[in-house]
């Protein structure tokens, strides 16, 4: 169906559609391949970013069996205020992730080898003393804490690739793939408002041969790239997938996001 088709059913759109339209809708407000932004310095005098391992640690906000679905042996993201290490998040990789035949896929997809809905992993978002760096997502404040990250594509127009964060506190089945229309219900807890909070995901740059490795993009974003490791399914066997995200975005010279 495609995205002229979904506006013109409306409200009266068949309910095997209505996820994907209202997600689409959704999207579209926050404006396309938008990303997280925290608060530095313009990009031309932003600090390289780095990595370091991160362990994962027992957590509340973590059910058992997403701790066990996970990579304990994460990655630290930072970058530096002023000479200060500065923390901008944790992410911790799904084991597998579900795999689909991508011949099933739109050809322009990113990663139409992985199933729409499935986990990827876990984002943990960092806050310092000194500084205040929750990720400021258009103006929707994500505070502190544990985010799973589900794949979702969206086919309209100029194609995106993108993750939906959800708090992991209620998003506690790491082996269930969600259907649109939950997981946009379930991001909604995330942003706190009626809008999905939203990763961008991007090619991953041909000239990196390091995974993990971490990038600044020509705009002063951050660029995680990684491998993942996909579940072997019906005719698609076990194997990585490159896969680029873009964790943090500085903001405009005036100051906002």
């Amino acid at each position: 169906m495609s995205a002229l088709e979904l506006t013109m059913w409306g409200p009266n759109l068949p309910r095997e559609h209505r996820g994907k339209f209202m997600l689409q809708r959704a999207v579209r407000l926050l404006f396309l391949g938008a990303t997280l932004a925290i608060w530095v310095a313009p990009a031309a005098a932003i600090a390289p970013y780095s990595m370091k391992p991160a362990v994962l640690q027992p957590s509340p906000d973590l059910p058992p069996g997403m701790v066990d679905s996970l990579d304990p042996h994460g990655l630290h993201v930072f970058t530096y205020d002023n000479g200060v290490e500065t923390p901008i998040c944790e992410i911790f990789w799904a084991k597998t992730v579900v795999a689909q035949d991508r011949s099933a896929k739109a050809t322009k997809i990113l990663y139409g080898d992985l199933k729409e809905g499935t986990l990827v992993g876990v984002i943990r978002f960092l806050v310092e003393s000194k500084d205040d760096y929750r990720e400021d997502f258009h103006d929707q404040k994500l505070t502190p804490g544990y985010y799973t990250m589900r794949y979702q594509a969206m086919r309209d127009g100029d194609r995106t690739d993108f993750v939906l964060l959800s708090p992991a506190r209620v998003d506690r089945d790491p082996e269930r793939v969600v259907a649109s229309d939950e997981l946009l219900g379930l991001s909604r807890q995330a942003s706190g408002t009626d809008q999905p909070a939203v990763l961008s995901l991007v090619a991953v740059d041909e000239k990196s041969k390091d995974f993990p490795d971490v990038l600044m993009a020509d705009d002063g974003s951050c660029v995680l790239q990684v491998k993942l490791h996909l579940k072997p399914v019906q005719g698609v066997s076990a194997k990585e997938l490159a896969f680029a995200i873009i964790v943090a975005t500085p903001p405009d010279e005036e100051g906002g996001s």
